[in-house]
Parts: structure tokens; C-alpha cells; sequence
């Protein structure tokens, strides 16, 4: 007696890739569902943190305060101001602005020291 050796039919092979691909697929959302998982408890945990800190009180000293008055109105005050530009201009077309030309070598050599060998 012999027994033949079946083979398994076109449509059996296909179920069986069918479920392969179907395995494939629900492991890929799983992972994925973990992933969503672990993030969103990064998140919660992240989102305590920041209640944490902002909820910290903060003491700001006086020295502070009032150099950030300071700030407030000298941002308020115009930082260029045309009109005076316009004045020196025209003075010094003139020939009535008066220019320290010690004092100017001075500035000049100071500001080549804080340049070092920059310009070089």
C-alpha cells in the first residue's frame, strides 16, 4: 500500500498567507498601541511636572524690580532720536561742533585693544 502525498490545494495556500499577513497586521497594532500608551504616560508625567513648577512661588527682589522699571521706561523713551542727529549734522557742517581729537585717538585705540588681532 502506498500513501501519496497530498498536496495542499491553491486556495489553503492563500487562506494561510491570508492569516500570516492578518497576524503580521495585529502585531504591528499592538505595537503601536503600546507605543500610544508609553507616550501618553510621558505626557501625564510631563504635564505634572510643569504644575509642579508652576505652582512654585517666586520672590523677585527690589534690586530686580526696579531694574525692570528701568527697562519699562527706557523702552517707553524713543531710542533714536532724528532731531538730535539732525542738530549735530548740521553743526558740524558748520564747523560748530566741537570735536576732542585726544579724546576721539583715545576711544579708537580703546576699541582696537577689545578687537585684538580680529581686524589682522
Amino acid at each position: 500500500m502506498t500513501i501519496d502525498k497530498i498536496q495542499p490545494s491553491v486556495n489553503q495556500v492563500s487562506l494561510e498567507a491570508k492569516a500570516a499577513q492578518a497576524a503580521d497586521v495585529a502585531a504591528r497594532a499592538q505595537a503601536t498601541a503600546r507605543k500610544q500608551q508609553t507616550e501618553a504616560q510621558q505626557a501625564k508625567v510631563v504635564q505634572k511636572g510643569l504644575a509642579d513648577v508652576v505652582s512654585v512661588p517666586v520672590k523677585v527682589s527690589v534690586a530686580a524690580q526696579e531694574r525692570l522699571q528701568a527697562a519699562r521706561v527706557a523702552g517707553e523713551k524713543d531710542a533714536f532720536d532724528q532731531e538730535k542727529v539732525d542738530r549735530i549734522r548740521r553743526e558740524i557742517a558748520e564747523g560748530n561742533f566741537p570735536i576732542d581729537e585726544e579724546r576721539l585717538a583715545r576711544k579708537f585705540l580703546e576699541l582696537e585693544k577689545q578687537l585684538g588681532d580680529l581686524g589682522r
